[in-house]
């Protein structure tokens, strides 16, 4: 004789195992008596199919939908649980997990395209703000202000070439006459000719930074951002100090 366990809360089925004889009961009926503990039977467990479990309940056994354990989404909002109990998959969750931009639409989840090409434009651009940065850096040395010198510089510059490089030598002149040995006109000419190539290239990088945002932000659907970007990207990398 079979004795079958089950749960003593949820009443799934939980194993087999022989039954054994009560000697004393046996002794009195006159015939054998099998002992019998809380939460088994003798009934023999039915065959479920995948995804289901042999439940006592009723005193029977029952087929229930068994999906514990599983992660399930909100077709509304995508949220998640875990189930914990036996039944089926609750009305307006799913177990297909949910890409990034899909929505729930007939059934099923659906790729957003508008949303995933706003989500790519963004980062794409982004990534061109940095490149941006990155080039701007190669000519301009790191530290706070450094840009603000050398615009005083060829303001000085400038206001001394004007003047017919006559009158008291500006700071700026003087110090550059010193690291490059150079006379007061020589210096102005190259912190002006240094001021005008470094104009140059900065509005450059801009450029190659608004354009190229600009072809992103005009991509459609389908479009292939990747190739739209690159050459903007090997641009900005290939500008570097001569």
């Amino acid at each position: 004789m079979d004795l079958h366990y089950f749960d003593s809360i949820t009443g799934e089925y939980i194993a087999t195992t022989k039954a054994e004889i009560d000697p004393l009961e046996s002794s009195i009926a006159g015939k054998p008596v099998y002992m019998k503990v809380p939460h088994t039977t003798f009934d023999s467990p039915i065959e479920v199919q995948t995804g289901f479990a042999c439940v006592r309940e009723g005193g029977k056994w029952t087929a229930k939908e068994d999906h514990r354990a599983s992660v399930i989404y909100s077709v509304t909002d995508k949220s998640e649980k875990k189930i914990s109990d036996f039944g089926p998959i609750p009305t307006g969750y799913t177990k297909n997990v949910p890409g990034e931009f899909d929505k729930w639409v007939d059934g099923e989840w659906v790729c957003d395209q508008t949303a995933a090409l706003l989500n790519e434009q963004q980062i794409s651009c982004y990534e061109l703000d940095i490149l941006a940065g990155e080039a701007r850096a190669r000519f301009i040395s790191p530290g706070e202000g450094t840009l603000e010198e050398y615009n005083r510089a060829y303001q000085v510059a400038k206001e001394f070439k004007d003047a017919n490089y006559e009158g008291e030598i500006p700071s700026a002149i003087a110090d550059n006459m010193r690291y490059k040995s150079l006379s007061a006109q020589e210096s102005t000419d190259d912190i002006l000719a240094e001021a005008l190539g470094m104009n140059q290239v900065l509005d450059t990088i801009r450029s190659l930074r608004l354009d190229g945002k600009l072809a992103i932000n005009n991509a459609k659907v389908g479009d292939n951002i990747e190739a739209i970007k690159q050459p903007f990207i090997d641009a900005l990398e290939a500008i570097k100090p001569q």
